[in-house]
């Protein structure tokens, strides 16, 4: 029965509101488990696959509320991918349906579809994917190196994964005062190469440059570009006394007499220490050399440490349970902790 609401609106207005209605979201894996109680894959992807051949992928559904689940789907709108005629199947509370997916392409090119679900919840869309085999490079796409001195180089690295299916040419376009190395090379499927990226300023200024890979065949022809910012800061070195005394008073002395002053100069600089796994113990040395040969060794240690997570109880009593019933408990999770705690069941 349409509402006298909807019989009020103008032509233009009825449109809006039935794509509105008609509209159903494609939701990140994320999303997904938030708003429809249901785990499963971002999408579907088939690669690696040959026009005439028939392949198969098994999508997993999963219920991740605590309530049984009604979930059903739609059959893909194209010939290409197939499935088993639907039916609505009751999942319970932690439970998981496979539900295979068959892909059975005609030519050499890309493909593309989407299945509709209707949870208990409401209706959302997986996206299905057959792709080409084609070049992927993976790097950050900016690099910060923060303060240099002056006529010094300072040296960061990061990873170039090669993602994609073929081997990957790459050759990078870089300006002064940055440099990189290697400038080129080539990268096997699934590989990846330590790149050195290196900040040498002249003088004291900002610095942020454009970095180019230009990547693609051995043949080097139709190459693709992708880009990744470089930020330095060149700085003079700052020496100061310590206690911030600049004038010195040696008063009355006798003639061919001498009295001595300590002045003792300071190079303030920064320790910076970034724990990147819980539990694990670090201990890192440096050596300050002065030019006549006088060196002072300084030994760093720190621990990183994790959240501090804890349950409200550490045993769940269902007790007694009769067939085809379901029993609820609560189960809670607190961080004791200031910092971000991740955590999967």
């Amino acid at each position: 029965m349409i509402s006298k609401e909807f019989q009020d609106l103008d032509d233009n207005q009825k449109l809006r509101k039935e794509a509105i209605l008609k509209y159903i979201p494609i939701p990140s894996k994320q999303e997904r488990k938030l708003q429809f109680g249901v785990d499963c894959a971002e999408l579907v992807h088939f690669a690696h696959w040959e026009p005439g051949g028939e392949h198969i992928k098994q999508l997993v559904i999963k219920n991740v509320v605590m309530k049984t689940q009604k979930i059903k789907y739609k059959l893909p709108q194209t010939r290409y991918f197939s499935m088993e005629f639907p039916e609505t199947i009751t999942l319970s509370a932690g439970m998981s349906w496979t539900i295979p997916i068959t892909f059975r392409p005609v030519a050499k090119e890309p493909y593309s579809d989407t299945i509709e679900f209707t949870s208990s919840f409401g209706k959302f869309m997986i996206p299905i994917k057959a792709s080409l085999p084609e070049h992927i490079l993976e790097f950050p796409n900016s690099v910060d190196f923060g303060m240099c001195p002056v006529r010094e180089t300072a040296k960061l690295s990061f990873n170039l994964s090669n993602k994609g299916d073929l081997a990957t040419y790459f050759s990078w376009e870089i300006p002064h005062p940055f440099r990189i190395h290697p400038i080129s090379g080539i990268l096997k499927s699934g590989s990846e190469e330590n790149m050195i990226l290196e900040f040498s300023p002249k003088d004291a200024s900002v610095f942020s440059a454009t970095c180019v890979c230009r990547f693609g065949s051995h043949q080097k022809t139709e190459l693709s570009s992708q880009y990744m910012v470089v930020d330095g800061i060149g700085k003079y070195s700052h020496l100061s006394i310590d206690g911030g005394q600049t004038y010195f008073d040696f008063g009355e002395v006798f003639v061919g007499k001498s009295v001595e002053k300590k002045l003792i100069l300071e190079n303030p600089s920064a320790l910076i220490f970034t724990p990147t796994a819980s539990g694990m113990t670090c201990t890192d040395y440096y050596d300050i050399t002065t030019l006549s040969g006088n060196t002072i060794r300084l030994t760093c240690t720190g621990k990183g440490i994790g959240p501090r997570v804890t349950f409200n109880t550490t045993v769940l009593n269902f007790n007694d349970v009769k067939t085809d019933t379901t029993v609820f408990r609560a189960l809670y999770i607190q961080n004791h902790t200031a910092t971000t705690a991740f955590y999967q069941v």
